[in-house]
């Protein structure tokens, strides 16, 4: 329908969006569209033009997909605890490890945990932390670049600086 101000009003479009609007809503999203229409002259053409349309952006089943998505993505993002003060995802946590090994990523854990407990620290990121100790501790390199070693315990071997082993020699 167009307007006499050369506005067009597509009439099933809120139907089809927000399924049937009421004057006595809380959502914010219908309460607009309907001061719309009203400030246009059109609440009582699209209250008499309502053909009860379901299909919309409050459809049960989408909906419910919607909250499945969400859902695993708080799963991505839930945080463990690794040590007494230190928190990341499994993720990043998985990530430590495959960059630095696991005997240098439990150190570095275990450091930064001290570190938080004796001065109270706190950091948005406990995993970007690490990542800021170890790099500035090695110069900006990996460990895994670091020289080969065998350790004397278990002759585990291993490519890192830190000359400690899975197995606890070293520690």
């Amino acid at each position: 329908m167009v307007l006499e101000n050369n506005k067009w009003w597509v009439i099933d479009f809120c139907d089809f969006q927000y399924g049937e609007l009421k004057e006595d809503t809380t959502n914010k999203a219908h309460q607009s569209y309907i001061s719309l229409l009203k400030r246009h002259g059109l609440w009582k053409k699209y209250k008499g033009a309502y053909k009860g349309h379901t299909r919309g952006i409050y459809v049960p089943q989408e909906k419910d997909k919607d909250t499945d998505k969400d859902k695993k993505k708080d799963k991505e993002k839930e945080k463990k605890n690794y040590a007494e003060a230190v928190t990341m995802t499994p993720a990043q946590y998985e990530k430590l490890q495959q960059r630095f090994g696991n005997a240098a990523t439990r150190r570095a854990i275990d450091k930064l945990s001290a570190y938080k407990l004796s001065k109270g620290k706190r950091y948005k990121s406990d995993y970007h932390a690490i990542l800021q100790w170890v790099m500035e501790a090695v110069g900006g390199q990996e460990t895994r670049a670091g020289p080969e070693w065998k350790c004397p315990k278990c002759g585990a071997v291993h490519h890192s600086t830190y000359k400690v082993c899975e197995c606890g020699w070293g520690r």
